[in-house]
Order: structure tokens, then sequence, then C-alpha cells
């Protein structure tokens, strides 16, 4: 079941990451765009208004706990700590993981072993080239529209900062998003799972302490290549 769980998470990461239409991924038959994926890290683009923050987002409903994001260099670098349990179909499955984002590459932790593995996004190149001289947040709601997403004219405050709400309903989900592009409240229903998450922190100008970024890459084995397998489907 966790399996499950982490393929709708990924496919959802990569749908928000999915660049302009007319512009090709940096799928695994292209060795020379995974190459440019791979060295996109320490980059100048921007995917946030903010160069460094942290949130806390509450979860409830079939996916409950916490989870901490913390921000750095403008969204270049990025580490989520997980810690959650999973009820569905009458079964639970706990989830405590740290993943951990350096451009294009992508490491997720097990917190108590200290093992993982890592992995290249694939549309990460393409979408900093189409982000090239434009501000990211402007970049993201662009992408959001055309996914399909829309603003539904409400607005939100939670942890102190406010927010404007986003709906894709194809996928059943409504963002509350900051003017600096920060998502404060998800609400989601898909394949059956009912999700909510809400921000009860927020502090900006705190990218989160260095061991949220640390791992012992003797521990990290290299996981299945994303791009492949969307080269298989």
């Amino acid at each position: 079941m966790k399996r499950l769980f982490v393929t709708l998470g990924a496919i959802a990461a990569l749908a928000a990451c999915t660049p302009p239409a007319g512009q090709d991924s940096a799928s695994g038959t292209d060795p020379s765009l995974k190459a440019k994926a791979a060295g996109a890290a320490g980059g100048d683009e921007r995917f946030f208004g903010e160069e460094r923050f942290t949130i806390v987002m509450a979860h409830t409903g079939q996916q409950t706990g916490v989870s901490t994001l913390h921000v750095r260099e403008w969204g270049r670098k990025r580490a989520e700590i997980k810690d959650l349990t999973i009820n569905f179909a009458g079964m639970t499955q706990p989830m405590r993981e740290r993943v951990i984002n350096e451009g294009a590459r992508i490491i997720t932790i097990d917190p108590t072993s200290g093992a993982g593995s890592a992995t290249d996004n694939p549309l990460y190149a393409d979408v900093v080239e189409a982000m090239r001289g434009r501000d990211g947040v402007a970049f993201g709601a662009e992408i959001m529209t055309r996914m399909g997403g829309r603003r539904t004219g409400e607005s939100g405050t939670f942890a102190g900062h406010a927010c404007d709400y986003w709906e894709v309903a194809q996928l059943g989900t409504r963002s509350c998003v900051t003017p600096w592009g920060g998502t404060l409240r998800v609400s989601s229903a898909l394949a059956g799972l009912t999700i909510e998450q809400t921000a009860t922190e927020v502090r900006l100008g705190d990218g989160g302490p260095d061991d949220a970024f640390a791992y012992d890459p003797s521990k990290v084995t290299a996981a299945p290549d994303v791009g492949d397998i969307l080269d298989k489907m």
C-alpha cells in the first residue's frame, strides 16, 4: 500500500512541474537532457518569491500527522520531513521519511536507518529553461492554469499569512497559495483518498537546520529512473 501512495505522490509532484505545452520533457531517451537536469542545481532560478522559509503542515483526513518543509536558495534546495500515518481501506501504514531536493536531484532518506535512494527529476531542466528570465511565482501560476487550474476568487489566512485559492477540478484539489508561492492549505480527494493539509506555522527567513539537508552518501542507492519509467508508460 505504501508503494501506491508513494507513486501517487510522485505523479502529483511531477504534474506540478510539467513544462508549458510544446516543450519536451527531459526523458530517459535523451542522455544530454538528463545530464543537463542533473547539473541544474545551483543556478539562479527562483521558484518562490522568498529566498528562505519553513512551513509546518498538519495533515488530517485519511492521512494524519505533521510535515515540515524547509526551503533555501529560492527553492533550489528543499527538505521535507514527513511523520505521517495513512489510513485507507481499513489498513494503516506509517510514512516517515525525509525528502531532499537539490536542484534536479531527489534524495529520500529513512529517518531511522539513514539509508536512502536518489533519482533525478526528468522535468527539472525543461522547467528551469522555460523559467529563464521570469519570476518563478508567475511561472507557477501559468503552469497551474495550463493544468486546468483556476483561481476561485476566494482567499484565506493560515498561520498569519494570506493566500488565494486555486482549484484543479480534474485532480480534485483546492490549494491556498501565498503571493510569494507558498502553499498553506490543500484539500484533495484523489483515488478514494481524502487528504487535508493546513499550515500551522510559517517562518520566513528560516531555511531550517543544516541537518535537515544532510545525509550519508554511502548509504544512498540509485532509485529507478523516473524518466525511464515515464517512457515505458
